[in-house]
């Protein structure tokens, strides 16, 4: 039957989302300009693939005359250029997208991606009830992501420009970079486990009596 005759065949998987080459494959082919770069065990792949994403910038090398994505760039609040942002610091993404035409309802949405490429999470202009311009020409698009956000660790940022009829233009990965520890209290006398940080609110309760012979 049908089931069968696809389980016991070999099925080539061809996708830029590295989250579901890993779930899915069992091994993998890296393909660069045409050609074989490399082959064999996934995550060895993915990490080839994503290691040659480019660090500092992403600028677009071909114009496609649909809406894209000319360049991407990781800023600090004065809009001066990040290298190696620290966990303790905001990081702006600039985001500049040019319209050949007028297109309606266009978004745009960033993807944080840890270093094996497994998404973390997303966030797009629709958000926050945020409308991109729909006439034609270019407009810059800033997404922050707050301070005591990302632990220490290499990421990488996708970056992808839709509306609700076609995706026109989706770099995975733009561009990576490296998160270092800055004068975080959270690197404090431990090691800290994770890619990110969520703040939760803690408290304790006042110590009140308790029966110790009803413990077990």
């Amino acid at each position: 039957d049908w089931s069968s005759d696809v389980c016991s065949s070999d099925l080539l998987f061809v996708s830029h989302n590295m989250a579901a080459i890993q779930r899915l494959c069992t091994s993998a082919l890296l393909l660069d300009g045409g050609r074989l770069r490399q082959t064999g065990d996934v995550r060895a792949v993915v990490s080839a693939y994503l290691g040659g994403a480019s660090r500092g910038g992403y600028t677009a090398s071909v114009v496609t005359g649909q809406p894209q994505v000319l360049s991407v760039d990781l800023e600090d609040e004065q809009g001066r250029a990040l290298g190696t942002p620290l966990s303790t610091e905001p990081i702006v993404c600039r985001i500049q997208v040019t319209l050949p035409a007028r297109t309606a309802d266009l978004r745009v949405g960033i993807g944080v991606l840890s270093a094996d490429g497994v998404p973390i999470f997303t966030t797009n202009t629709d958000d926050v009830g945020l409308r991109c311009p729909s006439a034609s020409g270019t407009f810059d698009a800033l997404v922050t992501i707050p301070a005591h956000t990302l632990l220490v660790g290499d990421f990488h940022l996708a970056v992808c420009v839709w509306n609700q009829g076609a995706v026109f233009d989706l770099q995975e990965p733009a561009l990576s970079f490296a998160v270092e520890a800055g004068p975080s209290p959270l690197y404090r006398g431990f090691e800290r486990k994770g890619v990110v940080h969520v703040d939760c609110p803690w408290s304790i309760d006042e110590a009140c009596d308790v029966d110790t012979r009803r413990i077990a």
